[in-house]
């Protein structure tokens, strides 16, 4: 026999309590203590001939532990789907506590979505204007296509001009007194690139290959890379190589090129639908956003703690995965993850909120996610990381993220609901 009681701490914390006695709970005092007595050496006795009442005196506390961990599961699995419960993280025990031998009581604790009675959705103003592609931003894009496609040639008769790419060998050392230092081999500068810092443009002009140049930068405080934001770097840099660009023409030749494109103009009417539909994807990225922040300054709510730390987490993976695409080694520079994760906490509880919104919207829509919607999304996912949706999708189930992927869907779907019943200006 089981009595449930459940008491709420907070907006999203619930306490079950559960009183269990009878048959079960006997059964399992009794297999427990018999499995210790089997296994536990206690002087004076063989093994195996531990006496039982010896074992519930000696192990009085391993054994409540154990019935803790065998009985909670089942109980709280009984309770949710009795109390019609919908929990949002794992279930944590406790207290378990053993009164007599057929008898126990225990608390768990977990989380819910918050009661809040979200309305008034539907028909949210915001302003976003319709999509337009110029003639620029199309050419702008063929020029970035033969910058991709452009050939380096080894410079050999002059010194090194704005423009040139070098291949450089470089040591690093910073100039705080902290004795940190740094070194990379074969290390691309494109003089007067957007991502190359002004002073080494400036140092590294004029210079020929197998030269060597010594100079300081100074980094801004807000510099992308945190290790060196508002410090100053001792650089010692060896020219390995210096290269040349040289473009492509601007022709069918280089439609054909690039892809399926008979003409020039074939290529400039893809690109231009290209640009269309990313700019789309920003409006309505933009439309989510005003949507979101209407319905975050209505309901004013503390989340749970638990979606809180998983955005946090989603946030961390992904600071850490945009460094690698950038060619930086996370661990390699010696980041303060916990100030990172502390400075994140703000962004992540908005984020957090944002969830719990969304997921009762859901929830009151009743909208829901196919299988068919998920095997579509694996496909797309293996794809671009080169496995197959099978290996994909074994890969999300070992890592128990399946039920990740469910909730970004329905999360990307419920999104999508509201910007379909926005009024759009």
């Amino acid at each position: 026999m089981s009595q449930f009681e459940i008491s709420h701490a907070g907006d999203s914390k619930v306490v079950l309590r559960v009183n269990i006695e009878g048959e079960e709970v006997s059964q399992e005092y009794t297999q427990i203590c018999q499995t210790i007595a089997k296994q536990v050496h206690v002087p004076g006795f063989r093994r195996g001939k531990v006496p039982l009442p010896l074992v519930r005196k000696r192990f009085a506390s391993y054994i409540e532990e154990e019935m803790g961990r065998s009985l909670a599961p089942r109980y709280f699995e009984q309770a949710v789907e009795k109390e019609k419960i919908k929990p949002i993280s794992a279930p944590h025990l406790d207290r378990f506590e053993v009164i007599g031998q057929d008898k126990a009581s225990m608390d768990i604790s977990f989380e819910v979505l918050p009661s809040i009675d979200v309305g008034n959705y539907r028909g949210l103003s915001a302003v976003a204007p319709p999509v337009a592609v110029s003639d620029e931003e199309v050419q702008e894009s063929l020029e970035s296509l033969r910058r991709r496609l452009a050939r380096f040639l080894p410079v050999e008769n002059r010194p090194a001009r704005n423009g040139d790419f070098l291949s450089v060998d470089m040591k690093g050392k910073l100039e705080d007194g902290s004795g940190v230092e740094f070194q990379d081999r074969s290390v691309s500068v494109e003089l007067g690139g957007e991502g190359t810092h002004p002073d080494i443009t400036e140092n590294l002009t004029g210079a020929a290959t197998g030269e060597t140049r010594n100079f300081s930068v100074t980094y801004a405080s807000d510099f992308s890379n945190k290790r060196l934001a508002g410090k100053t770097v001792l650089y010692e840099m060896n020219v390995v190589a210096v290269r040349e660009r040289q473009l492509p023409p601007l022709d069918d030749d280089l439609a054909k090129e690039i892809g399926d494109h008979p003409t020039l103009e074939d290529l400039k009417k893809e690109l231009s639908e290209q640009i269309r539909s990313n700019k789309e994807r920003e409006r309505q990225d933009q439309i989510q956003t005003k949507i979101m922040e209407q319905l975050l300054n209505r309901y004013p709510f503390e989340p749970p703690t638990s979606m809180v730390e998983e955005a946090l987490h989603d946030r961390l993976i992904s600071f850490s995965y945009n460094l690698q695409m950038q060619g930086i080694d996370p661990d390699r520079l010696g980041l303060n993850w916990h100030k990172i994760a502390e400075e994140s906490r703000p962004q992540a509880v908005e984020a957090a909120r944002s969830h719990v919104i969304i997921d009762l919207i859901a929830q009151k829509e009743s909208l829901e996610v196919s299988e068919e919607e998920i095997s579509e999304e694996i496909r797309a996912l293996a794809s671009r990381s080169g496995k197959t949706p099978d290996a994909f999708r074994a890969n999300l189930q070992k890592e128990n993220r399946l039920e990740v992927l469910r909730r970004q869907l329905l999360r990307r779907k419920t999104r999508h609901f509201l910007n379909q019943h926005a009024l759009i200006d």
